[in-house]
């Protein structure tokens, strides 16, 4: 009983030391939009913007965000209570669509608001 018992002590440990490692193999890409490109497409990223126009449709959103130099559409499968001028970070896939891309969100967090 006292073996078992060390055994499992010991694949418990292995097992959180190797969960540890592989989370930083495992991290998503946080990227500026003008780094997004072809090599990108079906990959997760992460970005943050400014939401400057939303539009809804009968069963999604799309929501364009920027930063200083680039803008980008994000595709929500959903219908979120988003306004204009918030800062936001996107978790998603890079897509491509009538040849820009786009990004299919899995995760929206909200950063702040521009006043």
């Amino acid at each position: 009983m006292e073996k078992l018992l060390k055994i499992s002590l010991i694949i418990s440990i292995l097992g959180i030391f190797s969960l540890i490692i592989l989370s930083n193999y495992l991290t998503i890409k946080d990227l500026e939009i003008k780094d997004i490109n072809q090599d990108l497409i079906n990959k997760k990223i992460q970005i943050q913007g400014i939401i400057f126009e939303i539009k809804d449709y009968s069963d999604f959103q799309l929501i364009k965000i920027r930063n200083e130099t680039e803008e980008i559409e994000i595709i929500v499968n959903n219908h979120l209570n988003l306004t204009e001028n918030k800062i936001i970070r996107v978790i998603g896939t890079v897509k491509e669509y009538n040849s820009n891309f786009q990004i299919n969100a899995e995760k929206i967090f909200i950063i702040n608001t521009l006043k």
